[in-house]
């Protein structure tokens, strides 16, 4: 997340400005931020959280079910679009930036940088979470890795093996694609949700893991999505600026 921050502020400076676009959204998140403002219905959040409770029971079944429909397909697909989830996003993420503006496309660079403030607040959330919960693997003990319930919490930092929940590249890959898919068109969520897949499919994560993972990042992406709406309007590649 730290690299994604620098190399931001480097493209900036070699553009020589700093963005009214950029500013104007920081001021009002942290504004939205302070006030507890959320475009999502509490109701939905805690639909969301029962949902992801059950499957918190059935993970030693999920995981079951997902090994019986393995084949060489799936592998290939699932290697395809893991990194999607990892650093290779900020690689996405800032080349979409830099190319809105040296297009002066306004909507793909301010999309981008909503993606950027996205995928740094879900995976700071994320990286926190783990260290709190401290779960185990599904990899970590051939003879325990149908048990979902090994929890050391505050371990991670000496255990990279209980760092489980909640999936981080699941909480990245949609983090990023969230502001994409709801500003040019929604069939973009079949990428986070491959990712999504493919953590479970790759033994990585347990299927409540990358739920979780999927409700912070969409949740970032959706509301600072929304947030920078308020105040801007897309007409074809420039913005306008509400106040």
């Amino acid at each position: 997340m730290r690299i994604i921050v620098l190399l931001l502020i480097l493209t900036q400076t070699a553009f020589g400005v700093v963005f009214e676009y950029e500013k104007l959204n920081l001021k009002n998140d942290w504004k939205n931020i302070k006030e507890k403002k959320l475009e999502i219905k509490k109701e939905d959040i805690y639909k969301f959280g029962i949902v992801a409770g059950g499957t918190f029971l059935l993970d030693s079944l999920l995981k079951k079910g997902v090994k019986e429909v393995n084949n060489s397909l799936l592998d290939s697909y699932t290697e395809l679009v893991n990194p999607l989830g990892g650093p290779f996003a900020g690689v996405i993420l800032l080349s979409t930036y830099g190319t809105g503006l040296i297009l002066n496309d306004e909507k793909l660079s301010g999309t981008s940088f909503t993606a950027i403030e996205s995928v740094i607040v879900a995976g700071t959330a994320t990286g926190i979470l783990k260290h709190v919960f401290g779960r185990g693997r599904p990899e970590i003990n051939k003879e325990e890795n149908d048990d979902p319930y090994k929890f050391k919490p505050f371990g991670t930092l000496s255990n990279s093996d209980h760092d489980s929940l909640p999936s981080g590249h699941s909480a990245i890959a949609w983090a990023m694609v969230t502001p994409f898919a709801e500003q040019y068109s929604r069939y973009l969520y079949i990428l986070p949700a491959s990712v999504s897949f493919a953590r479970i499919y790759k033994n990585r994560h347990w299927t409540s893991d990358v739920l979780v993972g999927a409700g912070i990042g969409f949740l970032t992406g959706y509301t600072f999505t929304k947030w920078h709406n308020e105040n801007i309007e897309f007409y074809g590649n420039s913005i306008k600026i509400k106040f």
